[in-house]
């Protein structure tokens, strides 16, 4: 009917108006969250912004002549990895990096009690750790842990766990000093003397890992994850942060903002956010990482396909699968964004999947790739004017170190980033360099430099 066809028209200018996040809104997103940094500095949470901006503790960062075999636990996201970090005795060089990964079951992240998860975490790296003695290599001084969750710090090498995020709902574990619930479960399998020497948030890991690599040359002002989820650091200086006394022998102290929980009604947002937000473990929280965050991108092109759906015209059969959580994966969503085929199979594939026999029309194809287009251009171009923020409370700076899979293996987005950067900086624009690992070789760098 004409009254259907005028509202998809509408639906499809509201997404396309989001998703263009031009210079304008961009310049918005960026001086409020600029402010809202500003004033998590001077308060606590929640009487500061939504932004954390929680001191790491760390108050120098890795230069370069660290030496020796450090251990790594990484905890970011529904993957665990025990890794063996050797640093050679040249400037800046890691010898040999050994790591075995593994899946953190759903009993333990959404385990009853902490003993499930942590429990599961030291099974593991004792089983890493027996297989490095096995093979004759030397043992490691001390382990680096990075939990990308937000922590509140108490110390380089303690903090409680603010929230959880990500799917994760293990209880026993919010407010808890997680590096204590680890040592319990080390303790009890053999690794006691084993010291915890560093907590790493993920985003200070990929700083330390880019500094330890350049050196002094175009140093990283700020570390930045774009994956599974999102976040970002910097370092302040230590008298910027007036909400508490930190002490530092530096003046300096590398501060883990917590981005991923801005929000500001600046931000370009559509109907699909509210829905998704709605729809998720912890509404009203993580907002701008529900815009950017790769766990959710596949998820935000589902909710537009379903305002779509809701108009009676197209995408016929497919609402009770679109309201089911999970069913268009973002891999799904990028491949759909980043067909150029005539028939435009990957979206055909997808509507397939969703319950259309034939995969749908042309038109319903076209719809699909543009929505997938459109959320992966607006969360490029947010993670700009993230960056840029940033880079202002750093008091400048050339180059960002970046890391996660969203950054490294979607060139759509990394593209929508680049050029929103150029719009928003010029010549200022800094380099987005990816240092790869720094939630592993970034925590065993963290743990030997807290070590020295």
């Amino acid at each position: 009917s004409a009254a259907a066809e005028r509202e998809l028209r509408a639906a499809k200018a509201r997404c396309r108006e989001a998703c263009e996040a031009p210079l304008a809104t961009l310049r918005a997103v960026v001086a409020a969250m600029a402010r809202d940094m500003g004033h998590s500095l001077a308060l606590p949470f929640p009487k500061g912004g939504r932004t954390r901006m929680l001191p790491a503790h760390v108050d120098a960062l890795p230069g370069g002549d660290e030496q020796g075999t450090f251990y790594a636990l990484d905890l970011g996201g529904t993957n665990l990895r025990a890794l063996a970090v050797e640093l050679g005795a040249k400037k800046s060089e890691v010898a040999d990096v050994r790591a075995s990964e593994v899946a953190v079951p759903k009993e333990a992240y959404c385990g009853e009690c902490a003993a499930d998860l942590f429990g599961f975490i030291a099974q593991h790296f004792a089983d890493f750790v027996a297989a490095e003695k096995q093979a004759g290599r030397a043992v490691g001084k001390c382990v680096g842990f990075t939990f990308s969750y937000p922590t509140e710090q108490t110390g380089v090498a303690s903090g409680r766990l603010i929230e959880w995020t990500k799917g994760f709902t293990c209880k026993g574990v919010v407010g808890e000093d997680v590096v204590a619930l680890l040592k319990v479960e080390l303790e009890k399998r053999g690794l006691g003397a084993l010291r915890v020497s560093a907590l790493v948030n993920d985003t200070v890991g990929v700083l330390a890992r880019a500094r330890y690599s350049s050196g002094s040359d175009k140093p990283a002002a700020c570390g930045v994850i774009l994956g599974t989820g999102t976040n970002a650091c910097y370092v302040a200086r230590a008298a910027d942060i007036t909400k508490e006394s930190v002490p530092s022998r530096t003046g300096d102290m590398v501060i883990n903002i917590e981005w991923g929980n801005f929000f500001d009604e600046v931000l370009p947002t559509l109907r699909a956010d509210d829905w998704l937000d709605m729809d998720s473990t912890n509404f009203g929280e993580q907002r701008f990482e529900k815009m950017i965050g790769g766990m959710y991108l596949g998820e935000l092109v589902q909710y537009i396909l379903l305002e779509y759906a809701h108009t009676g015209i197209v995408f016929e059969g497919t609402a009770t699968a679109l309201r089911k959580a999970g069913a268009i994966p973002s891999k799904w969503a990028a491949d759909m964004a980043d067909d150029e085929s005539l028939e435009l199979n990957a979206a055909g594939s997808v509507l397939h999947a969703l319950g259309m026999p034939t995969g749908g029309d042309m038109r319903e194809r076209a719809l699909a790739r543009d929505a997938a287009r459109g959320v992966i251009r607006r969360a490029g171009r947010l993670a700009a004017a993230g960056v840029t923020a940033v880079l202002q409370m750093a008091g400048g700076g050339r180059a960002a170190a970046v890391d996660g899979s969203v950054f490294e293996q979607n060139a759509r987005f990394r593209t929508a980033m680049d050029e929103a950067l150029e719009e928003l900086l010029g010549a200022e624009a800094p380099e987005c360099t990816l240092a790869n690992d720094g939630s592993g070789i970034g925590a065993a760098l963290l743990a030997a430099a807290a070590d020295t």
